[in-house]
């Protein structure tokens, strides 16, 4: 019933939001990370992805959902980390795609694991270890933790 209501539309879920591009990819992606959590801290915006996680586990539609859900996401950060690479931020032979995919995975993760304190910082530590493999040079430094 959820992924019907999901694929025809009665069901919307978070608004898709694009990384702004300020010429600072660590910024960006910091920015973006941290707000996707927010947004997704509100209770019903967490059922709704929980639900649809669930939904898309246990359906034939997996594909269908996945494009609703998942790939405006994707393809947002996809152009995002291309345009680091244009701009001379991040290396040309970076796998882009794998780093979509271990930001959209975390962000599934920490939806899931509701109420957790660390999660932001976790979401930082993720980007750290993303940017220092993805760097062109030091123009872009992972942020230290804070004490």
């Amino acid at each position: 019933m959820v992924t019907e209501a999901i694929i025809e539309g009665y069901l919307q879920p978070t608004p898709v939001n694009p990384p702004a591009d300020t010429g600072d990819i660590a910024v960006d992606l910091r920015t973006w990370f941290h707000s996707r959590i927010r947004q997704l801290a509100d209770p019903s915006a967490a059922a709704l992805i929980r639900a649809m996680t669930i939904a898309a586990a246990d359906n034939d539609d997996s594909d269908r959902l996945y494009a609703l859900l998942a790939e405006p996401h994707r393809q947002y950060l996809l152009t995002r980390l291309a345009a680091a690479v244009q701009q001379g931020q991040l290396r040309g032979d970076a796998d882009p795609e794998a780093a979509v995919d271990a930001i959209i995975s975390a962000i599934l993760l920490y939806t899931l694991h509701r109420g957790d304190p660390t999660i932001h910082q976790r979401a930082e530590n993720l980007i750290n270890i993303l940017l220092g493999g993805m760097t062109a040079d030091e123009t872009v430094r992972p942020s230290r933790p804070s004490p």
